[in-house]
């Protein structure tokens, strides 16, 4: 296995809201940096990406047709320093990761519902690498080298927002629309706005 992940939650009802869970756990990764392979020059071996997070998940229902989801995850990484690699060493990486969803029952019909949801995919927020620079060989055939600093963080943050539509047409026939918006997709700043309109049905025999 290439992950290795130890985790414990905490869950508590009360009268504001329906379900509180706080999590908080250590994952450990082989040859992968935040799910990102990293092989050959620029590989990982014996660096043991280790890292330490906390999430926060909260629903709650206003009412039996009205309803919020929020979960969020912060977390901290460090690096050992890899073997037989370009990359020298790295600096620890934070990063974040969180969604947020509104639901509405029952809107045109008592066999239907409404999503509205904003999210963000896993972002590095702070951290940097050190990578090996080599130079020319000197008249001996020498090599040597010298570190520059790479910072890690993207240069945009992606964004998701999306829409869905659900409704059940009859006991055998469930139909629905997604319309999703993303900005700066994969975290890479872009004027471009992703869009995407999906349709599915789902048909009993």
């Amino acid at each position: 296995e290439n992950t290795k992940t130890i985790a414990a939650s905490f869950i508590q009802k009360n009268e504001v809201i329906d379900r509180v869970a706080f999590i908080s756990g250590i994952m450990e990764e082989k040859n992968t940096l935040l799910g990102s392979r990293h092989s050959g020059a620029l590989g990982l071996s014996g660096s043991k990406p280790t890292s330490f997070f906390n999430g926060l998940n909260l629903e709650t229902n206003f009412n039996e047709n009205l309803s919020i989801q929020f979960n969020g995850i912060i977390a901290r990484t460090v690096i050992n320093r890899p073997s037989h690699s370009l990359i020298d060493s790295f600096k620890p990486i934070s990063s974040s990761s969180f969604s947020f969803s509104l639901n509405k029952n029952n809107v045109f019909s008592k066999n239907d519902s409404l999503s509205f949801s904003i999210s963000q995919p896993n972002r590095i927020e702070k951290g940097s690498m050190n990578l090996k620079i080599q130079s020319l060989a000197d008249t001996f055939g020498n090599i040597d080298h010298h570190l520059k600093e790479i910072n890690l963080a993207p240069s945009g943050r992606q964004i998701d927002m999306g829409i869905s539509y659900i409704r059940e047409l009859n006991e055998d026939l469930i139909f629905g629309v997604r319309s999703s918006l993303s900005k700066d997709y994969k975290h890479y700043s872009s004027s471009r706005i992703n869009k995407l309109i999906t349709a599915t049905a789902t048909i009993n025999f």
